[in-house]
């Protein structure tokens, strides 16, 4: 963990989210409307090229919640003088549990967020540059009223809602420091695809107003810096807040999504690729990004280096039960049983281990009928009326050879 942070220290006077857009990772194909106001972008990962970026994706997540881990420190004593009797308080307090602690739905979140932030900083977003000045999660409450219920009851991560306001915010400024244009980004991640999700960004990427809500709460965190980088992002964003002529400046918005499980068919569009979503109303200049990722879950768990929470096995014969869930689908996919088994079920919970990265979205596919079957085989008891089993899927080594 020193090391991140000396790594994070080297990093703070560059771009907050350098991130080497040229890499092979993400394939990237722009369409821009014919008026120029819409642009929409496609990311897609090359599989290929994932090895390569996860210590950049690590860095990046580690910094971007630093400010948050900072202030913490900051508000329970703790020092660095080796006479002083809260010296000691960071390894009693779990400062660095935060924010892995959280369960899986609240990391997608937040790694939406920021994820945001190197779309925005490092691809050219309707055709501009622009700055991310900092990350807003040390006003996540819920996330530190759960750390220290968890610090004292030593429980485990439940659903948490969302922080409220902007989800990420990047800007444009001339050479006299004052900005001249804001790019509002509405951010969303999920391990499979949802059109409300879509419907829901969309139209809160046309609220009304013209600058950031968080502008306040911006200064605030670049105020807890001395750096002469944060001093004159101060001076920026006060001067916005406090602007009356709005004549040389632009407010820009940015969907960002993030999915894995795009369309079976190239032609089917996850997000309008012409024109604007129908739920964005907004006269602005507008991107939505897609970004097709495989494994989003692990991914995200892997770029917080979040632990597997694996839930105990009710029953040791797990080979067997496989065997009966996956007789119970009609013609029983391949990947099902030559890519993928049982690693754990508790009569409620199952984990299905997939043994490749790239057959992972076909069993992703599959997951409703893998469900069903959990049912109609006997294995998983209906006691409430549309209740199904709860899957989770993840990639493992290769299946052995007595297994497969």
């Amino acid at each position: 963990m020193i090391l991140f942070k000396e790594l994070s220290l080297m990093r703070k006077k560059h771009q907050l989210t350098s991130f080497d857009s040229q890499n092979p990772w993400l394939s990237n194909h722009v369409t821009e409307s014919k008026d120029k106001k819409y642009q929409h972008r496609r990311l897609e990962e090359n599989l290929d090229a994932r090895a390569s970026v996860i210590n950049e994706l690590q860095l990046i997540v580690y910094e971007a919640h630093e400010d948050a881990r900072q202030r913490l420190r900051q508000l329970i004593g703790i020092s660095l003088d080796p006479l002083d009797p809260f010296a000691s308080a960071e390894s009693d307090y779990p400062v660095e549990e935060y924010p892995k602690f959280l369960n899986i739905q609240a990391l997608k979140g937040c790694f939406g967020e920021i994820f945001a932030g190197i779309v925005a900083e490092n691809f050219p977003i309707l055709g501009e540059k622009w700055e991310v000045p900092a990350y807003l999660f040390r006003f996540h409450l819920a996330a530190f009223q759960q750390l220290e219920m968890l610090r004292q009851t030593k429980g485990r991560a439940g659903q948490i809602p969302g922080r409220t306001g902007d989800d990420c915010v990047a800007f444009q400024r001339n050479s006299e420091g004052k900005i001249i244009r804001s790019l509002i980004c509405e951010a969303k991640c999920t391990y499979k695809h949802d059109t409300t999700m879509i419907a829901e960004a969309h139209e809160k990427a046309s609220a009304a107003n013209l600058t950031p809500i968080d502008l306040t709460q911006l200064i605030e965190i670049l105020s807890d810096d001395d750096d002469s980088t944060a001093v004159n992002w101060v001076k920026s964003l006060r001067e916005l807040l406090f602007r009356s002529d709005f004549s040389e400046y632009e407010r820009c918005d940015l969907v960002s999504y993030i999915c894995g499980l795009p369309p079976v068919r190239d032609t089917t569009e996850l997000i309008p690729i012409h024109q604007p979503h129908l739920k964005y109303t907004a006269n602005r200049r507008l991107e939505a990004v897609e970004i097709l990722l495989y494994d989003v879950e692990g991914l995200v768990a892997e770029a917080y280096k979040k632990e597997d929470e694996l839930i105990e096995a009710g029953d040791s014969s797990l080979l067997l039960q496989w065997q009966q869930v996956i007789k119970n689908i009609s013609k029983t996919p391949r990947v099902l049983s030559e890519h993928c088994r049982l690693l754990a079920f508790d009569g409620e919970s199952a984990i299905v281990g997939v043994d490749s990265l790239s057959s992972f979205r076909q069993v992703l596919r599959l997951e409703t009928k893998i469900k069903d079957a959990f049912t109609e085989c006997g294995l998983f008891e209906q006691k409430e009326e549309g209740k199904k089993v709860n899957v989770k899927l993840k990639v493992v080594d290769p299946v052995p050879n007595s297994q497969s």
